[in-house]
């Protein structure tokens, strides 16, 4: 992944020498779109927990998750399947635990429109998360008082980080 940048600069050159502005201006950019960032594993964590979840950006968190099972963790052996998945869950909760922290209540019933059906796909791991905004204090309820923890947030950058 290193060698990126070399191989983007070796195109551009190529783009130039053949005269294709329009295709090189296209390029240029996608590049600074490029969801994998060169696949800079800190800069995809950023994404995730600074820019997306902060923005309560459900569908951007959603494609960027979707992006990252299908083009990187589906290529891991089966074995880390079941972990990756996990991950993603946990990513998806930390979205709602940090609306619910915020007091964006709304946000959290505007996530559940938007992934709702493909939570409930989920053998049934979300059905008690269908309840958190009409709680009234769900960091104190036994069912969720883990996620509310500073470690339990904690733990998940690391293992998401060690996994990337």
């Amino acid at each position: 992944m290193d060698a990126l940048p070399y191989i983007d600069t070796l195109f551009k050159e190529y783009l130039l020498f053949r005269g294709f502005t329009q295709t090189l201006r296209t390029f240029e950019t996608e590049l600074s779109g490029d969801k994998a960032v060169g696949f800079q594993v800190e800069k995809i964590l950023d994404l995730l927990f600074h820019v997306h979840t902060p923005s309560y950006d459900a569908e951007k968190l959603l494609h960027l998750l979707d992006f990252l099972s299908q083009r990187f963790f589906s290529r891991l052996d089966s074995t880390f399947h079941d972990s990756t998945k996990k991950l993603e869950t946990s990513v998806l909760r930390y979205y709602v635990v940090h609306a619910i922290q915020q007091g964006r209540n709304d946000k959290v019933k505007e996530f559940f429109e938007v992934a709702g059906d493909r939570l409930l796909q989920q053998s049934g791991e979300w059905q008690e998360w269908f309840a958190i905004p009409y709680l009234r204090n769900p960091s104190t309820d036994q069912r969720f008082i883990v996620y509310f923890q500073q470690a339990w947030v904690d733990n998940l950058l690391v293992s998401l980080r060690n996994c990337l």
